[in-house]
C-alpha cells in the first residue's frame, strides 16, 4: 500500500508472493526478482519426543515438496534448494539432499520405532509471512495421508521463540 500510495520507493524483502503479480501488473511500479541470500529453513528439535528418533526426522524431510512450495506457495518466485545455503552465496555447493518421497516417509515411521499413536509433531509458524503458514498447511495435509498429525501454532515471532527456547514449551518444528 506504501508503494503504491507514493509513501516508500523500495521493498528490499518480505513482499507476499500473492501480491507480486499485482504489483506487477500496476504499470506505474517496477518490480524487479532477483536470487537473494535468504533461505527458509525448517528447524527440527532433535531434543523432543518424537522428533528426537532420527528416523523419524528423516521422514519428516521426505515430506517436503521443495518444487511445490517454490512454484505454487511461492508463485515461482523461489527455487529448489541444492544445499542449506542459497546458490547465490560464494561457495554455496550443491549437495543430494532428501526428495520428497511420501512412501518413502511412511516406511521410515514405520521403522523409527515410535508408535504409530506418537506420530503426532508440533509446528511453530510466526506471522507475517503468509507463506508460512501455507508451507505448514501443505505439510499437515500430506502428513496426514500417511497417518501423521501435525498440530499448527501461529503466533508473532518473539512468543514463539520464547517457546522454543525450552523443551517443555518448544515445537518439533520451527519455521
Amino acid at each position: 500500500q506504501m508503494i503504491r500510495s507514493g509513501e516508500a520507493d523500495l521493498i528490499l524483502d518480505a513482499v507476499p508472493s500473492n501480491l507480486i503479480g499485482s504489483l506487477q501488473n500496476d504499470s506505474s511500479i517496477k518490480v524487479s526478482v532477483f536470487d537473494s541470500w535468504l533461505n527458509l529453513p525448517l528447524l527440527i528439535n532433535t531434543k523432543k519426543y518424537p522428533t528426537d528418533n532420527k528416523d523419524f526426522r528423516i521422514a519428516l524431510t521426505h515430506l517436503v515438496d521443495q518444487a511445490t512450495i517454490a512454484n505454487d506457495i511461492f508463485g515461482g518466485n523461489a527455487s529448489v534448494p541444492k544445499s542449506c545455503i542459497p546458490q547465490s552465496m560464494w561457495g554455496a555447493g550443491e549437495y543430494d539432499l532428501p526428495k520428497f518421497d511420501v512412501a518413502e516417509a511412511r516406511r521410515l515411521l514405520e521403522e523409527s520405532g515410535v508408535p504409530q499413536s506418537d506420530w503426532k509433531v508440533t509446528y511453530f509458524v510466526y506471522n507475517g509471512r503468509p507463506e508460512l503458514a501455507q508451507i505448514a498447511e501443505y505439510l499437515q495435509a500430506i502428513g496426514s495421508e500417511i497417518g501423521l498429525t501435525v498440530q499448527i501454532e501461529q503466533g508473532e515471532w518473539g512468543v514463539l521463540w520464547d517457546k522454543q527456547k525450552r523443551l517443555e514449551t518448544a515445537a518439533n518444528l520451527f519455521a
